[in-house]
């Protein structure tokens, strides 16, 4: 992935187990073209695979990570897509003889391309990366924390020069810290394990975000021994060592889920969800990487349960925000959005989704879950998340709204005859986006594990 293009200005991991989601901003484009069908393999058909991840270089390639089953194990693999579409051959990245878990993939501005992982051992699990700089061969196994005690959730986010940046909860039997660990752009050695959060609570769920000078931010959800928890962060600008943690949202009740992003001006965009006295609400802050925030402000309205954000920024500062919302407690739930233009406030919210007037079957997924959304270099945002058609089968289903303009039809991806889970998107410069998620086989291989990973993507935009 070594082409030079111009340099792309946002680095955002977010969301989910990982969030989600690896969203690039880069140079400005030509609206997103169509979507391309069919859907296409990823994963070989009908191995079981499972937590699909994907991210796009500067050249336009993409990078597919997931968990192949071996026969025996859980393996890590991975496959590139080149900029003109070819997918090519299959890679394990982990080692035989154990169970691996948690691929997280992130490509930065110069193409460096780093998978994380965690090692599913007998004993403490630790978290491993593997390194691949432009124009060279991937590197070896690198193992970041230490055995003595566990770790999860493994993260990891590539700055502006190809510094990796890794994160995780680390539990040693008294609750779990956050720790990270940075590879200097150069370097060939992680420096050594520092700790962010404080001991005595439970930490989990790090987010990292580097801005286009190389600050780093970290946040994280800390619980206190009452069950409280709160969004805390961390900052550290280049040369410097990670600074004192900070809180994000109050105190006093129960806030989890946390999203992360920052844009060119390296201005961080901070979600998550905090129990109100009358259901869950969203909400935001923003600030200046390292310089304090702002105040927090309420994106979804109170009353009502919202849950599962995910948060797109673009390299003009725009930030689009998606949810999960719910009013009738009766898992119906369809999916809102709301967007902050460049230098604005934040605009009225907006319903992405159709609520069910009733579950097709009791038994199946929520209505609406996932949601996921990617902002592109010139401010078209793509939201994708799944929802029970009307048949009752869980599919993915997408809208893209181009800049400054309004949301488009919705439209199904995935085959109406299989269950699709974990829905993934990514956005190359070019503006191509691409899709991800995993589609029920119909075979049985492995217990509860009956799928494999397709992806689909748009067309080249057109030039403009």
């Amino acid at each position: 992935m070594p082409a030079r293009t111009p340099l792309i200005p946002l680095m955002v991991i977010s969301g989910l187990a990982l969030g989600a989601a690896t969203a690039l901003g880069g140079m400005a484009g030509a609206p997103q073209g169509p979507w391309v069908s069919p859907s296409y393999g990823v994963s070989v058909f009908p191995q079981p695979a499972d937590d699909p991840q994907l991210a796009s270089a500067p050249n336009g390639s993409v990078a597919f990570v997931w968990e192949g089953w071996d026969g025996a194990d859980w393996q890590i693999r991975t496959r590139n897509r080149t900029p003109g579409g070819v997918m090519q051959g299959i890679r394990t990245l982990s080692a035989a003889g154990a169970s691996h878990e948690d691929p997280r993939v992130a490509t930065g501005p110069d193409g460096t391309t780093a998978v994380a992982w965690k090692n599913m051992r007998e004993w403490n699990r630790v978290v491993q990366v593997r390194i691949q700089k432009p124009g060279a061969s991937l590197g070896s196994t690198q193992t970041l924390s230490s055995s003595t005690g566990d770790a999860t959730e493994d993260r990891v986010a590539v700055g502006p020069q190809g510094q990796t940046v890794v994160a995780w909860a680390w539990n040693t039997g008294d609750g779990r810290v956050i720790q990270t660990r940075t590879r200097s752009a150069g370097s060939k050695r992680f420096a050594p394990t520092t700790t962010l959060s404080a001991r005595g609570g439970d930490a989990i769920d790090p987010q990292i975000a580097i801005a286009p000078d190389g600050t780093v931010t970290i946040a994280w959800e800390r619980a206190s021994a009452s069950g409280a928890s709160v969004i805390q962060v961390s900052t550290r600008r280049p040369g410097e060592h990670f600074g004192k943690l900070s809180q994000v949202s109050k105190s006093g009740g129960a806030a989890t889920d946390v999203a992360l992003g920052v844009d060119a001006s390296g201005m961080v965009t901070t979600t998550w969800e905090r129990v109100a006295p009358k259901g869950v609400v969203i909400q935001a802050r923003r600030g200046q990487a390292g310089q304090g925030m702002g105040p927090i402000t309420d994106l979804s309205t109170h009353g009502v349960h919202a849950s599962d954000s995910d948060l797109g920024v673009g390299p003009d500062g725009t930030v689009t925000v998606l949810w999960e919302f719910d009013s009738t407690a009766r898992d119906l739930k369809i999916v809102q959005s709301r967007t902050l233009p460049a230098g604005g406030t934040w605009a009225s919210i907006e319903t992405l989704s159709r609520r069910a007037t009733s579950r097709p079957d009791p038994t199946s997924a929520p209505d609406v879950d996932d949601p996921v959304i990617a902002l592109a270099g010139d401010g078209t945002a793509t939201g994708m998340w799944k929802q029970v058609g009307s048949n009752g089968q869980v599919r993915i289903q997408t809208r893209t709204r181009p800049a400054g303009g309004t949301w488009g039809p919705a439209t199904w991806l995935s085959a109406s005859n299989r269950e699709a889970d974990e829905p993934r998107l990514t956005v190359a410069p070019s503006g191509v986006v691409t899709g991800v998620w995993k589609l029920a086989t119909g075979h049985k291989v492995v217990p509860e594990q009956n799928f494999w990973v397709q992806g689909m993507s748009t067309a080249t935009p057109a030039a403009g």
